[in-house]
């Protein structure tokens, strides 16, 4: 088991998306599906706190349900020091190792391999 901040895998949720929608080679692949389902629970923990957070400062925006907006500017900041808490967070888990070689020829936009950088070696 490794430590790696929450807010690496929290940013980098879209781009691991991106990669395992893409054709790769079948045990990069294993490697990646079992890192997200060791990440899952915790991601899903911290989709609940910052759930919880909204509600707790933000106010339901009657145009478009389902939607809350915070306006307070201290309720803003409040907000944002507690989300930076959780998304702060050590987690341990056990990352893949995962050499750059072994994503073979795909192709996948470098804004997606910035907040990859953590998990894929070149």
């Amino acid at each position: 088991m490794e430590k790696v901040i929450l807010k690496q895998v929290v940013e980098s949720l879209e781009a691991l998306g991106i990669l395992t929608s893409l054709k790769l080679p079948v045990y990069t692949s294993f490697k990646l599906s079992v890192f997200l389902k060791n990440v899952s629970p915790l991601v899903e923990a911290y989709e609940k706190e910052r759930n919880k957070l909204i509600n707790e400062y933000g106010t339901e925006d009657t145009e478009k349900p389902g939607t809350f907006n915070i306006k307070d500017e201290e309720k803003i900041k409040e907000f944002n020091e507690k989300i930076m808490e959780v998304l702060n967070e050590e987690i341990e888990v056990k990352i893949p190792e995962i050499n750059a070689k072994e994503l073979g020829a795909i192709e996948i936009e470098p804004k997606y391999l910035i907040s990859l950088t953590w998990l894929i070696k070149e």
